[in-house]
């Protein structure tokens, strides 16, 4: 009887290392995935007001409170291949500074215009979007990456 169940023990380590080293694909973990969009750079003088910047500002306003959702949403990946800092921004509202040559996430239910800037001390702007995104389902992924 004891040899019987030191196999078994063994028989179950297996199993399970066997589980352990089956790889698992991205979208498996992620859950579905949204349509995919890369935008390239468009530059400008950086002259006059952005009309796709409502607000800039980092700062909360204690009087505009964002109504909570019930249940998840979608996830953005916001991928950031340039050598620059990036402003983010949903529906014309300052989200986050996205670091150059990296990937952040935004979390999103319903519609959003999304749109990104990366201003330069010499008065130039680099731009992507308007884009349109929506949550589809409860779960989706939806990867954006930005391109010079």
């Amino acid at each position: 009887m004891h040899k019987r169940m030191k196999w078994f023990a063994c028989a179950v380590a297996l199993v399970a290392l066997a589980g352990w080293m089956t790889p698992v694909t991205s979208a498996q973990v992620r859950g579905k995935t949204g349509k995919a969009m890369t935008d390239k750079a468009t530059k400008s003088r950086g002259t006059g007001q952005d009309p796709n910047i409502k607000n800039k500002s980092q700062a909360n306003d204690p009087n505009a409170k964002v109504p909570k959702t019930r249940g998840g949403g979608c996830v953005l990946e916001l991928h950031n291949q340039t050598p620059w800092k990036v402003q983010f921004y949903a529906d014309g509202n300052y989200e986050e500074l996205v670091a150059p040559w990296s990937t952040s996430t935004y979390s999103f239910s319903g519609t959003y215009t999304l749109y990104a800037r990366a201003d330069f001390t010499d008065g130039s702007t680099l731009t992507w979007g308007p884009r349109t995104a929506t949550c589809e389902s409860v779960g989706w992924v939806y990867p954006w990456t930005w391109t010079e």
